[in-house]
Order: C-alpha cells, then structure tokens, then sequence
C-alpha cells in the first residue's frame, strides 16, 4: 500500500503518475477478483479497460496509462486470449477471424488484497465513498442469500439516497 501511495497517489508521487491517479485506480478496481477471492485470474480487454478508465475520448491518455501500469509500476500484464486450437484470435459479428485484442490482468496475485485495502482507503476518506462501501457489502450479503435482514434498514436507506446517485 505505501509504495502504491507514493508512486500514485501520494503529493511527493511524481507528477506525471499522479495526473493518471483516478483512471489508474478505475482500471486497478477493474481488474480486481470478486471479493473472498484473492486469485488474479480476472482478465479484461484492452477496450473495457478504455471504457472503465475514463479515457476513452483520449486514447492517447490511455496509451500513456498502460505504459504507466505496465511497463513503470508492473501492476497490469498484457495477454492476449487464446482460442481453442491455441491460436491467438477471435470472431467478428460477421464470422471473420480476427486477431485477438489485447487484454490485461493484475501482475501477481499478492496485489490483489493491497490493492483493496488501497482502493478502500481513499473511499473511506468521504462520505460518499463510505455510503458505496456500505452499498457494496450489502449486495454482497444480498448476492450470497437473499434475506429480508441482509437489506439496508430505514435510516441507512435514507443516508445511501442523500448521499448516492439512484444508479449506483
């Protein structure tokens, strides 16, 4: 979590990194397991990736990202999904073969739960953030039974709609 703090989050990080610091923490989320598991094997295109990271407008902002993540910070590892024969490719909406595009997942598996705590830190920090976080437990009690108890009572109900958007 420290070396995550000072290379992109920290005022002493290096300017550059932190001018990418909530872009790289939107694909870092991206890229993180379900939560109880701290297996890496989470695997997304390169294109999601654009989409979730807020770049998608500034491709070149992206490129820069990746560059960061991957070849600076060895967060994120390029892979390109294999088909059935092996074969680096995959099938257009017209049945073409095309080659595959890229896609990434975390480095290693001992990220996994110091990025969490990282990422969950700074959503602790405001009101909103800890509105999500108590969101997100929540659907995941629900997820895992669908119990009346495992709802938000009344007041906390109240709290997430003062303090959420309804989409999330």
């Amino acid at each position: 979590m420290t070396f995550l703090e000072e290379t992109l989050g920290h005022a002493a990080a290096n300017p550059h990194r932190r001018l990418h610091e909530a872009a790289a923490r939107r694909v870092l989320r991206a890229l993180l397991p379900e939560r109880g598991t701290d297996i890496r094997g989470h695997l997304l295109p390169q294109g999601q990736l654009l989409q979730v990271s807020g770049y998608a407008e500034r491709p070149r902002d992206f490129e820069e990202l990746l560059r960061i993540l991957d070849g600076e910070l060895r967060l994120i590892t390029p892979s390109e999904p294999r088909s059935a024969s092996g074969e680096s490719e995959s099938v257009d909406s017209v049945g073409r073969v095309e080659p595959a595009q890229r896609s990434y997942q975390l480095t290693h598996d001992y990220l996994v739960p110091s990025l969490r705590d990282w990422l969950t830190r700074q959503q602790q920090e405001t009101i909103r953030g800890r509105a999500l976080l108590l969101l997100e437990r929540r659907a995941d009690l629900w997820s895992a039974r669908p119990e009346k108890r495992y709802l938000p009572s009344l007041a906390e109900w109240g709290w997430l709609g003062l303090v959420t958007r309804r989409s999330q």
